[in-house]
């Protein structure tokens, strides 16, 4: 999987291409969490091939066309690009969620694990891939094991968990 490093370039690239075609662009952010074996087992998993297998599952999770990118120990970043609806972007997320919290069988053993993504869309020039990526993981820093996946359409800085509620007209939303 390519780095954060070539990710910037690729959503920066992704970003022109979106302005030219007057499309927008979306990034999801996915950070594994609760790596833990069942109860009865005694063995800690190997971690390095549980994200292997969970970056797997997010490729298998998403179209062909969709970069997916290693920017952290645990987590990956997605980019999504010639969106024509939000909700192509809150589906893809619900895939990942789902695909990413079935069980492993790793060396013989069940693992349980969870996800929690944060997502942002951009549908204007102007905006920066740097400055997109860090909505998104604004985002995800507010996702909670209640919401797991939370979204921000704007660029404007993250709300705090208190003000965050549906908006039917979409500036700010809890994928459900």
């Amino acid at each position: 999987l390519p780095t954060l490093r070539l990710f910037t370039v690729l959503l920066e690239q992704g970003l022109a291409r979106a302005s030219h075609m007057g499309r927008s662009i979306g990034v999801l952010v996915a950070d594994l969490h609760q790596f833990r074996p069942l109860p009865t087992s005694v063995i800690t998993p190997n971690i390095s091939l549980i994200v292997r297998v969970q970056a797997a599952r997010i490729k298998s999770a998403l179209p062909s066309n969709h970069t997916v990118a290693r920017i952290g120990d645990r987590r990956f970043a997605i980019l999504i690009e010639n969106v024509v609806a939000r909700e192509e972007i809150d589906t893809l997320a619900q895939n990942i969620y789902r695909t990413m919290s079935l069980p492993l069988m790793i060396e013989g053993q069940e693992v349980l694990l969870t996800c929690q993504i944060g997502g942002a869309m951009y549908a204007s020039a102007g905006a920066s891939g740097e400055t997109l990526l860090s909505q998104a993981v604004k985002s995800l820093a507010l996702a909670t094991s209640e919401n797991p996946i939370r979204f921000s359409d704007s660029l404007a800085p993250a709300p705090s968990t208190s003000s965050i509620v549906m908006h039917s007209s979409g500036s700010e939303s809890i994928l459900r």
